[in-house]
């Protein structure tokens, strides 16, 4: 098979969504062939090498735009001997005009997007008006939508897709093998950590509002944030770890990348991820590959898969006292049993499975009955060869 694999950016600051898009590429090109293609100037060399992909094909958004006006673009001629498209993300307009070209020439496409079906955070009304207009023509007429979880799913209502457009897969996860153990983080004494984005979007207010809760009650430990900042969120972190009276147990550390970020993680008393309409949730899971502890709250991707091994890290959304509890839980050192969880990562969770999972879905649909009407009533101009 032929595959065209549309991402919108395979750099590390673009955080889980790029590990994930590059670590799906990474174990695809094994099985099929594929082509990778990014927006131009969203490519890290030195992040693409580590997981081992070709060339990287880079698009202008234009480029998309001028194909499906222009018949001899050179966009056109690779879209049209592709036996299937793979859109990752949404929000972008020349996802549209992907999506057009593959109509034009009866090529199927998937849409993986990552939890950004969601209508709850960020600019609603140019959302809702980017649906109106270009979204919701992008999910109606996908062969298939990818969801990470089923919690996900729910978010897909307020869009135009049908139940048998809805396959469930979720991410794959990395187990680190790392012998260098030498502590990035300055921290004296036991801490909590917090790793990703500073960002509204992740509820790190209410993660403070717990912190104070769990210290009043005689908590001893400290809260560490990781990331990269976005839009000088740390100032909203400080304003309210003042207003609770906790500023002496806070801290911001700058964004920590590969062996250090496994170590800090291993070493934390948990990792707290307390972002709301999660649909997976990397983070969580490589806490727990890296040899740590994780926190989630129950309306979450992670719960979801999580919740049958490790109810008691389990916590109410947004409910300060009960994440409390379990972070006093936790620094009285009553951690639970680990192994089954990660026994089960290791076996679900591999690229290796969630590749395989991928390639059934696309030979299901370049397969259907659908797909190869479409192929017998097409123009036989040019042949689309599989593999």
């Amino acid at each position: 098979m032929r595959i065209l694999f549309v991402t919108p950016g395979l750099l590390s600051r673009f955080g889980g969504s790029a590990v994930s898009e590059a670590s799906l590429a990474s174990n695809l090109q094994s099985q099929c062939e594929l082509f990778v293609m990014c927006r131009k100037g969203k490519v890290d060399e030195k992040f693409v090498k580590k997981f081992g992909l070709q060339t990287i094909r880079q698009y202008e958004p234009t480029d998309v735009l001028r194909a499906y006006f222009a018949p001899s673009h050179p966009l056109n001629s690779i879209i049209r001997e592709m036996d299937l498209v793979h859109i990752n993300g949404h929000w972008r307009w020349e996802n549209y005009f992907f999506a057009r070209l593959c109509q034009k020439f009866s090529v199927p496409y998937v849409l993986h997007p990552r939890g950004m079906l969601v209508m709850r955070h960020g600019r609603l009304w140019l959302k809702h008006v980017f649906s109106y207009l270009l979204g919701d023509w992008i999910v109606k007429n996908s062969a298939r939508i990818i969801a990470l979880s089923n919690f996900e799913v729910v978010s897909f209502r307020s869009h135009p897709i049908d139940e048998n457009q809805i396959v469930v897969i979720p991410n794959g996860i990395d187990f680190p093998n790392f012998s260098n153990e030498n502590h990035t983080l300055s921290t004296p004494g036991p801490y909590f950590l917090y790793l990703g984005r500073l960002e509204a979007r992740k509820n790190l207010l209410f993660l403070l509002n717990a912190f104070s809760v769990f210290s009043k009650e005689g908590g001893k430990a400290r809260l560490v944030f990781a990331g990269p900042i976005e839009r000088g969120y740390d100032q909203e972190i400080w304003k309210r770890a003042r207003e609770l009276g906790i500023v002496e147990s806070i801290q911001i550390h700058e964004a920590i990348y590969d062996n250090s970020k496994w170590v800090a993680m291993k070493k934390a008393l948990a990792v707290i991820y307390p972002s709301v309409d999660e649909p997976f949730g990397r983070v969580p899971f490589e806490a727990l590959a890296s040899g740590g502890v994780t926190i989630v709250p129950d309306a979450s991707g992670s719960a979801e898969y999580l919740g049958r091994f490790l109810p008691s890290l389990i916590y109410k959304e947004n409910d300060a006292s009960s994440l409390a509890q379990i972070m006093s839980s936790l620094a009285s050192g009553k951690v639970p049993n680990l192994e089954e969880v990660r026994n089960w990562m290791a076996c679900e969770l591999s690229w290796q499975r969630v590749a395989t999972q991928v390639l059934i879905m696309y030979r299901e649909i370049t397969t259907s009955d659908r797909y190869r009407r479409r192929q017998e009533s097409e123009p036989q101009s040019f042949s689309r060869t599989s593999h």
